[in-house]
């Protein structure tokens, strides 16, 4: 434990935790979130760690080897973070303080950001912080958005050389779509891996040991 954070920061729709991943009954119904943690006290440095981690769901209270961190849980979590932080960028400081905590005591950070990345308050923090990025895209209308608003954030921020793709469920009739988001992704996104629909776990098993082997 302490190796590994997974950090659930889809704030519209978290899916973590949702599933058998957590057991929302041992974590107080959904109280250990960050919105718990956002709407407390400002988190002034390193000292704020144990209070953080308040909010933080080890192998103490999950089945889970790693730790994680949950998105607001409820409509009234996500209004409640939303009416404490008019200014975004306020929420976007307390974001990066925490991180900035976070990553001094964890070997890795993995953070699952959601889709509408334009008007996530989160991602400018995260991408302009991260290591690497990886953008999952499913060959379809929403995938090809995803690639394309991705592509504009990730320009933006100057990270190209931190940008990995992986094409996600593809089908053998995909082939349009396949050839339009490596369209976008020319001089952004290196395709790391191609992932077919209904794929056995050892293909994301594969996927999986690929992105941790990349150079740190």
């Amino acid at each position: 434990r302490g190796g590994v954070l997974l950090w659930e920061l889809d704030l519209e729709h978290p899916t973590l935790g949702f599933g058998q991943e957590v057991d929302l009954v041992s974590v107080d119904h959904g109280r250990r979130t960050i919105a718990r943690l956002l709407n407390g006290a400002p988190i002034e440095g390193d000292e704020d760690l144990p209070r953080i981690r308040e909010s933080i769901v080890g192998k103490d209270k999950s089945h889970l080897s790693y730790d994680v961190l949950l998105a607001p849980h409820g409509i009234r979590e996500v209004m409640a973070l939303y009416q404490s932080y008019p200014d975004l960028l306020d929420l976007r400081y307390r974001l990066g303080r925490i991180l900035g905590v976070l990553s001094r005591h964890y070997q890795a950070i993995v953070v699952d950001l959601g889709t509408n990345l334009l008007g996530d308050p989160a991602a400018s923090v995260v991408l302009g912080a991260a290591s690497h990025i990886v953008a999952v895209a499913t060959p379809c209308a929403a995938g090809l958005r995803s690639v394309m608003t991705m592509r504009v954030i990730v320009t933006d921020l100057h990270v190209e050389d931190r940008a990995k793709l992986v094409l996600n469920r593809v089908r053998r009739d995909d082939g349009i779509y396949t050839r339009y988001i490596a369209l976008q992704s020319q001089g952004v996104f290196e395709t790391i891996a191609t992932i077919a629909d209904g794929a056995p776990t050892s293909a994301f098993t594969a996927l999986s040991g690929k992105i941790l082997g990349m150079e740190r």
